[in-house]
Formats: structure tokens, C-alpha cells, sequence
């Protein structure tokens, strides 16, 4: 009798020691953010100025001239751009907008009007790092200028798709000239507004 009740002593002492080795016991990583910039042209892609050279004036031909760096047409690199946005804000329901206008017709100094002519971009692809694309009607395709002083929607960036680095490519700017058009021997130009809006605004 005592060698079973020594036995169911120590076996109890046993199970007593290993609930005590096994004890609970928490460690808690944790890192936070905090919110980030909102950048438009972040990347300062859109050019500020579009060259379509100096050439002998004619009326009788219609006309297609690319931008370049120096104006020249011929063994000249095409002017190009980017629609660049940088979304930190950490705010999935947030939105922006880019939208494209042109101001009037390309005009001399004196009001003497380049009639008909038309401004023409080129768009590439559009990308952003998160797989996040917002929406455009202009990736791989082209925007043709027809009325001026009305925004033309280049990317929208719905809740969801704001966040992280968007870029769409502009691979050409161009301007075409019709035939039998009348010109004087001046400089003729306009002006585009890129417009950036974007919510919550605070």
C-alpha cells in the first residue's frame, strides 16, 4: 500500500513540473505608417514646351509636324512626356483626376488665328506599381484636340485605384495643318492646361 501511494505521489509531482515548463508567453511586433504625400507630375514629365520647328510658309499642302527638342523634322528624337501621379496617402477611398485642355487656337501676337489646325498626342501604356491602373480612354491611343477650353478626362482614379505610382506615356505630340490654309509669316502658339483635382482635399 505505501509503494502505490509513493507512486501516485511522485507521478503527480511529475505532471505538476511540466504544466510549469510549458507556461504561456507573448511577444508583439507592431509597425505603423503614417500618411504620405500626393504628387502630381511627380516626376516632372510633362514637357513645358513643344517645338514644331520654323518652315517656309505655304498654303496649298496640308502639314504634319512632330515636337522635338530643337524644332527640326528630319533626324530629330520626337518630344515625348509622362502623366505621372505618386498616390501615398494610404486612403483607399480617395480619388484624383487628370484632365488635359487647350486654351484656343494656335494664334499670332496680334489674334491672326492658324485655322483648322489640330493638336494631336500620342499616349503609350500605363502602369502603376500596385497594380492599381486607374482608368483612360487614352492608353495606347491618341487624343486629337477638336474643341478648345474643354478638359479632356486623361486618367481618373476611382476609390480603390488611387494608391501608389501611375504613369502613362506620351510617345508624340504632333500638329497637323490642313491644306489651302491661309498663314501670315509670324509665330503662331497656344497653350494646353494639364488640371489636377483630387479628393478628399484636406
Amino acid at each position: 500500500m505505501k509503494k502505490k501511494t509513493l507512486s501516485f505521489f511522485v507521478l503527480g509531482i511529475s505532471l505538476f513540473s511540466s504544466s510549469l515548463v510549458f507556461a504561456d508567453s507573448q511577444t508583439q511586433g507592431e509597425v505603423a505608417y503614417v500618411e504620405g504625400a500626393l504628387e502630381f507630375d511627380y516626376a516632372g514629365g510633362i514637357p513645358t514646351n513643344l517645338d514644331f520647328g520654323d518652315h517656309p510658309l505655304q498654303t496649298a499642302a496640308a502639314e504634319n509636324w512632330i515636337a522635338t527638342a530643337t524644332g527640326e523634322q528630319t533626324g530629330s528624337t520626337p518630344t515625348t512626356g509622362t502623366v505621372a501621379v505618386r498616390d501615398n496617402r494610404g486612403n483607399p477611398a480617395a480619388t484624383w483626376t487628370v484632365k488635359l485642355s487647350q486654351t484656343d487656337q494656335f494664334k499670332t501676337a496680334d489674334d491672326v488665328e492658324l485655322s483648322g489646325a489640330q493638336l494631336n498626342l500620342s499616349f503609350g501604356g500605363l502602369t502603376n506599381n500596385l497594380g492599381l491602373a486607374p482608368t483612360s480612354a487614352y492608353e495606347n491611343d491618341e487624343l486629337a484636340i477638336q474643341v478648345f477650353n474643354q478638359d479632356a478626362t486623361i486618367l481618373d482614379a476611382t476609390a480603390g485605384q488611387n494608391s501608389g505610382d501611375t504613369a502613362l506615356a506620351i510617345n508624340q505630340f504632333s500638329l497637323s495643318v490642313p491644306a489651302n490654309t491661309n498663314k501670315v509669316a509670324e509665330q503662331y502658339t497656344t497653350i494646353l492646361n494639364w488640371i489636377f483635382s483630387f479628393s478628399p482635399t484636406n
